[in-house]
């Protein structure tokens, strides 16, 4: 399934490149999906790079084997000045420990970032913010998982 833009999008980021801004797409697609990834990027008009790689997958390279995004933040840091980060997980951003006081003291500290400097798209369906809510303990049974992930929200 190709997946669609979210509205809004195509046309922040092609204003974003009339202004000079050289937009980079930093996903946890990996290397065998980066063809598709762009003919998709393409096919619905955002704005890409013909002169440098942009599309910057997991696995890629060497260094970006993991899902963790920083050696590919850290790549175009190099030779571009990061003005925004946008994303639906905390790791879009900046790496974090797997805990939910790890990433309440990461989110304290860039506070100032959020809604300028780091733009989130809050996705309610996965991400690793689910998996920290259980703290990566995969052998919990459904019923125990689930009270885990939906029991935080109690008043």
């Amino acid at each position: 399934d190709l997946a669609e833009a979210i509205p809004g999008a195509v046309d922040y980021l092609r204003a974003a490149t009339a202004r000079g801004v050289t937009v980079f797409y930093v996903t946890n697609r990996t290397a065998p999906e980066e063809a598709v990834t762009r003919r998709n990027l393409e096919r619905l008009g955002f704005p890409l790079s013909t002169d440098l790689d942009v599309v910057l997958v997991k696995g890629e390279r060497p260094a970006w084997a993991r899902s963790d995004k920083t050696s590919r933040r850290a790549e175009v840091a190099k030779t571009h000045r990061i003005l925004q980060l946008i994303g639906d997980n905390l790791g879009d951003f900046a790496e974090a420990e797997p805990t939910p006081e790890a990433r309440a003291a990461l989110l304290d500290t860039h506070v100032g970032f959020i809604g300028s400097r780091w733009i989130v798209l809050p996705n309610p369906t996965y991400g690793d913010w689910e998996t920290v809510l259980y703290r990566k303990d995969y052998s919990l049974g459904a019923e125990e998982a689930r009270e885990r992930k939906w029991g935080w929200m109690r008043y």
